[in-house]
């Protein structure tokens, strides 16, 4: 038997270990210079944190509009923000730029943490906790897994708020079983489960639904026992809700006005369970990798696998003969993990996403085979040998994944095309009050840092772009990578099943620009600039080897327009398809107006193609103010339709007019019955009643924690 202080030493010395192990491929010196992060979606998540630190938390919000991205999104509404508050929070404390790279990293570190302090919660004994915290290091490592969240290359692509939401998540599960069988620390679980839902929807929903095995075993047990189970559940879950209220029930009641991303991903086998997990797969979905990945293949498939198999089926074999329900819940959860990933794309999620938690819950169950270990009287000689035996072989079997830290963490600045992409944004600089200005998609940027890295306009010019992150969080996003598809030589098309694209058509583009008022367009292959060059509604502005910037000369420059003719009335249900078919195809001089309201001088339509076009006849003055959440304009033409070219949502509110419509392809629209109208972003019923109930949750917090703590009210009188 282990003595006590042995065995703290020897879980700390494994801990360290480990934490130095992760720091030779994050080092120190990439971390903490200050340098603006790189590489995949990753570089393009440093503006939303900058606007959040710089806009939304100084104006005393954190879900809020900007205009940066897709026509404006209602950012963090749809995406999680608590990576982004501890982010900007830390900025206020040290440079944003260092910031930003400790909290991507930060969910890295943190699962080792977890796993062991959640098996340690759940009374296994030494050395399975921190086996099962070494065991971290296979997934962490996996290679063949660069996008579906919760290992290295994920978090290096940008999924980090996936990887941070996975350690709340192994967390909870100890926390639960121990507060559930103890009848204790409902609030504690219940922030927890809130941090989890903040940080990453899909963990949520895995922990959910895992979390309900505790019910199910209690079936056949008193009626008084279920009743306590089912008590717990509401207390926790309930608090959870309260909690995140402010966020998820406005998230739950616009999903109306997303993009919803659904897709099945076919993955074999050797993706799930990949090249002893530890090693090198196909990297067949290694997204927006850095150029030129030293990929090699190493140890043989089956040599993991049969490691795996053994131990989990010494773990199998603990459970029947212990009848162990701890060892029980983890099996549980993968099922519940392989039935998620089956179902994923029939509720609107992608289901390849699911699959880490497979992963890492095998891991956990293989490492609990080792329990046989805590009999043993040198079962730390063990534990030490495991620890060198995993380092070894995980460090022999990685290939491109010091390369990509490095790449992503040396930042913008020490890229080869650093100088030029600088350049093209200090030649565009601006605010939002300026037209957007669009670039060619193209994976020459990726000498910058990114494929993506002109969606960082708004971060390094100040002005606003089309294409950006959290695609899913508006309705403009499907005619922005139609856009895309028209001006550029490559493309990316990301709902091509539900919205397909076409072929590059610059001159078809350019009317599309011109509806979202671009004025600018910054071209990269020698296709684009050939058919801008020729394009007499272009003007060349600069050339910034390899880039050339055109001005589109016949744009009108106006956020608030007049059109030429009076919209026309439709009232349907799938008011998205036919905007966008409409947006492909239509006159675009005739814009639709999607509302189940009879109006006035319009003409209501069952088919867009039976539009008549009657002419609006004036001449409108209209003149205008833009800034972030706000847009003030002044008219000559009152009571004519204005279309503001700014995404519809429903937080939009006005003055100066009755309503705001939607229009086609996705804006809104007013018919002012003043000279002066001022739109302005605000709040809708369902956010004041999410934020009542969120303080409500925060008080529920407050009283339990502090005020019905007997050791707290005494600590607070002396």
């Amino acid at each position: 038997m282990l003595s006590k202080n042995r065995e703290v030493i020897i879980n700390l010395s494994i801990i360290v270990s480990i934490f130095i192990f992760l720091l030779r491929f994050f080092k120190p010196e990439l971390l903490l210079e200050k340098t603006m992060i790189s590489g995949g979606d990753t570089a393009s998540q440093y503006y939303p944190a900058k606007y959040l630190a710089d806009y939304l938390l100084p104006h005393g919000k954190i879900i809020g509009w900007s205009p940066g991205w897709y026509a404006g999104i209602p950012i963090f509404q749809f995406y999680f923000p608590l990576p982004f508050i501890l982010i900007a929070l830390i900025a206020y404390m040290i440079p944003l730029q260092i910031a930003v790279k400790l909290v991507t990293v930060s969910g890295i570190f943190l699962l080792p943490i977890m796993v062991f302090l959640s098996l340690r919660i759940m009374k296994f004994k030494f050395p399975v906790p921190v086996i099962g915290s070494l065991f971290t290091l296979p997934l962490l490592f996996m290679e063949a897994n660069s996008m579906w969240g919760g290992n290295i290359p994920s978090t290096l692509a940008g999924e980090f708020s996936y990887s941070i939401s996975l350690g709340f998540s192994i967390l909870f599960f100890g926390t639960f079983y121990r507060g559930l069988k103890e009848n204790k620390y409902w609030v504690l679980n219940g922030i927890l489960y809130a941090l989890i839902l903040y940080s990453h929807i899909i963990t949520a929903m895995w922990v959910g639904i895992t979390s309900l095995f505790f019910l199910i075993i209690k079936i056949n047990q008193k009626q008084q026992a279920i009743k306590q189970t089912l008590i717990y559940f509401f207390k926790t879950y309930g608090l959870s809700l309260l909690l995140v209220s402010f966020w998820f029930l406005p998230l739950l009641s616009n999903l109306k006005y997303t993009t919803s991303y659904a897709d099945t991903w076919s993955v074999t086998i050797d993706q799930v369970l990949p090249k002893t997990i530890l090693g090198p797969s196909l990297y067949k979905d290694l997204k927006n990798p850095p150029l030129n990945l030293p990929i090699t293949e190493k140890l043989p498939f089956w040599r993991f696998i049969s490691i795996l198999t053994v131990l989990n089926t010494i773990t199998i074999l603990y459970l029947i003969k212990n009848r162990d329900t701890r060892i029980a819940f983890w099996f549980f959860s993968i099922i519940i993990a392989v039935l998620l990933f089956l179902f994923g794309e029939h509720v609107g999620v992608i289901n390849i996403r699911f699959i880490p938690f497979f992963q890492l819950s095998l891991l956990i169950t293989a490492c609990i085979g080792l329990s046989f270990l805590n009999k043993i009287k040198f079962n730390w000689i063990i534990a030490l040998l495991i620890l060198i035996g995993v380092i070894v072989w995980v460090n022999s079997n990685t290939s491109f994944i010091n390369f990509w830290i490095k790449w992503n963490y040396e930042g913008f600045e020490n890229k080869n095309l650093w100088p030029a992409y600088r350049e093209v944004n200090d030649f565009i600089k601006g605010d939002y009050s300026q037209p957007r200005v669009v670039y060619e998609h193209s994976s020459e940027h990726d000498k910058v840092g990114t494929t993506r890295a002109f969606e960082s306009i708004p971060l390094f010019s100040g002005r606003a772009t089309l294409e950006g992150l959290y695609m899913q969080s508006t309705v403009s996003s499907p005619f922005v990578f139609y856009i895309q598809s028209e001006i550029s030589k490559e493309q990316s098309c990301p709902f091509f099943n539900q919205y397909p694209c076409t072929s590059f058509n610059l001159e078809r583009g350019i009317e599309h620009m011109k509806m979202f008022n671009v004025n600018e367009y910054i071209a990269v292959s020698e296709q684009a600039k050939n058919a801008a060059n020729q394009s007499k509604q272009m003007r060349l502005e600069k050339s910034i080897d390899p880039y050339s910037i055109y001005e589109i000369i016949t744009n009108e420059n106006n956020y608030v327009t007049v059109p030429d003719y009076w919209p026309v009335q439709m009232k349907t249900e799938n008011w998205k398809e036919i905007s966008y078919d409409w947006f492909k195809n239509g006159d675009l001089s005739v814009p639709i107006i999607f509302t189940d309201k009879t109006l006035q001088n319009l003409v209501k339509v069952n088919d867009w193609r039976q539009s008549l076009k009657i002419p609006v006849k004036e001449k409108c003055i209209v003149k205008e103010q833009v800034t972030n959440e706000e847009i003030r304009f002044t008219t000559d033409c009152v009571g004519k339709p204005h279309i503001i070219k700014v995404s519809y949502y429903p937080n939009w509110k006005v003055d100066g007019a009755k309503k705001i419509y939607l229009v086609s392809p996705s804006f809104m629209l007013v018919f002012p019955e003043k000279s002066q109208v001022r739109i302005w972003y605000g709040s809708t019923a369902i956010n004041y009643l999410s934020n009542v109930l969120t303080i409500i949750g925060i008080c529920i917090v407050i009283y339990f924690i502090f005020l019905n703590n007997n050791k707290v009210v005494k600590f607070l009188k002396r």
